[in-house]
């Protein structure tokens, strides 16, 4: 018995007219419609996650920009306002962590999880920082602190979605999952 070739409708991949399901994708191409639609919408599924974690991602990025935005602003005042050697140096380092903000926020846009990984790596460093010269910063701002954090975390889980996602869809054949 000849078989001859087809092409997977879904990844356009050469397969057997007697296979079920193309053996790149999975696309149950000699399936019934209903193991097809039930492919499409795994699809749908995937890209769903994958928009909701770009969004979670673009909210990282926010916040990068409002704390480098927060830095650039104290630290010009510590410099210019505030009449000491102390405070001068305190304001270098405030744009000097504007900076490190922004190189984040640009890297989540090349590689999400690596760029909100550094982030919040950097701001837990300087939250830590922080603490070691002055203690009682501890507790202050502590609300705010806790939303940055779950802000990051929620930044964190949303990059790893994406990118576990994105490869599935790629295997599927699905063109919905760049980057």
């Amino acid at each position: 018995m000849l078989e001859t070739n087809l092409t997977c409708s879904n990844c356009q991949k050469p397969i057997n007219e007697s296979d079920t399901y193309c053996g790149n994708c999975g696309f149950p191409e000699n399936g019934s419609d209903e193991e097809k639609n039930k492919f499409h919408y795994r699809i749908k599924l995937k890209t769903d996650v994958v928009k909701d974690a770009e969004k979670k991602i673009k909210n990282v990025k926010t916040l990068l920009f409002v704390l480098a935005g927060l830095n650039i602003l104290l630290g010009f005042y510590f410099i210019f306002i505030l009449d000491s050697n102390l405070t001068f140096a305190d304001g270098v380092g405030l744009l000097i962590s504007a900076l490190v903000f922004i190189g984040c926020a640009i890297w989540v846009n090349k590689q999400p999880l690596m760029g909100v990984l550094a982030a919040f790596g950097f701001y837990l460093f300087l939250q830590v920082l922080a603490a070691v010269v002055d203690p009682s910063t501890i507790l202050q701002g502590l609300l705010l602190k806790i939303i940055i954090i779950g802000v990051f975390i929620k930044g964190i889980n949303s990059a790893r979605d994406a990118k576990k996602y994105r490869e599935q869809l790629a295997e599927m054949g699905a063109t919905h999952g760049k980057r």
